[in-house]
C-alpha cells in the first residue's frame, strides 16, 4: 500500500469516529460496518473506475471505491459527478465529491481530506443508511441549512 493510500484510509477512519459536535455521531457513520468492502484507489481517470465499479461491484461484493490522483478543477469534478450520478442511477451507484477547495462542509467541522476525493458507492446502501440515520438518530439535526 502506498503512502498516499495509507493516508486515505487514515482519513476514512477518522471520519468514521464519533465526533462531540455532531452529538456522538461520526461524519460517515457507516463506514466502519463496510470497511472490508471499500477499495482506495489512485486514478487518473476516474470515469474508468466509477464505469468498472458499475460493473464489478456486486462480482466481487464492493460498497464503495475512493478515488484520488486526478486532475479536475472543482467546477469540472462536481459537473461529471452529476452526469455520472445521472448516466449510473439505474446500476444502483451514487458519486460523490469532496474537495480541499469546498465551500463550507455540511456539517458544523471541517472535514475535507488535503486532495480532491471522488467516492463512488452503491445507491441502495446509501440510500438505506440515510433512512436508517434519520429514523434512527439526531444526524440530521447537526447539518448546516
Amino acid at each position: 500500500m502506498s503512502l498516499s493510500d495509507k493516508k486515505v484510509w487514515q482519513y476514512l477512519d477518522h471520519i468514521s469516529k464519533p465526533q462531540k459536535k455532531l452529538g456522538g455521531n461520526a461524519i460517515c457513520p457507516y463506514i466502519t460496518q463496510y470497511k472490508d468492502r471499500i477499495m482506495v484507489i489512485h486514478s487518473t481517470t476516474p470515469q474508468q473506475v466509477v464505469e468498472n465499479f458499475s460493473h464489478f461491484k456486486d462480482i466481487f461484493h464492493l460498497e464503495a471505491v475512493v478515488v484520488y490522483g486526478f486532475n479536475l478543477t472543482y467546477d469540472k469534478q462536481y459537473e461529471q459527478i452529476e452526469r455520472w450520478n445521472k448516466r449510473y442511477k439505474k446500476k444502483d451507484v451514487f458519486v460523490l465529491g469532496m474537495r480541499p477547495d469546498s465551500e463550507e462542509p455540511p456539517l458544523p467541522l471541517n472535514y475535507n481530506f488535503t486532495k480532491p476525493l471522488i467516492i463512488i458507492q452503491k445507491l441502495s446502501t446509501l440510500q438505506k443508511a440515510r433512512h436508517n440515520l434519520a429514523k434512527n438518530t439526531d444526524y440530521y439535526t447537526y447539518q448546516k441549512k
